[in-house]
């Protein structure tokens, strides 16, 4: 979203949520597929450019030793949000 310029203001007029919200999403990792996909749409991403984004922001999350535990907390929880 940083790439395209994009803020969690836009996020949230997308998905028809409050902003605090989005950010509550995001940070507990709990979207839903319905709200990937409009997502997806508006960033004119196909799902698989979301996951090489997901992989490449886990291999930059995963050298950083401070960021291990947080990193495979991410993986555990099956999400990992890229910076995008």
């Amino acid at each position: 979203m940083k790439q395209q310029g994009k803020t969690y203001k836009d996020v949230a007029q997308i998905l028809n949520l409050s902003e605090a919200s989005v950010k509550r999403l995001f940070a507990e990792h709990n979207l839903s597929l319905e709200r990937l996909d409009l997502l997806c749409d508006w960033l004119d991403l196909e799902y698989a450019d979301l996951v090489t984004l997901m992989a490449r922001s886990q291999r930059r999350t995963s050298a950083s030793p401070c960021n291990r535990s947080r990193s495979w907390r991410r993986t555990v929880n099956c999400y990992c949000w890229p910076t995008f």
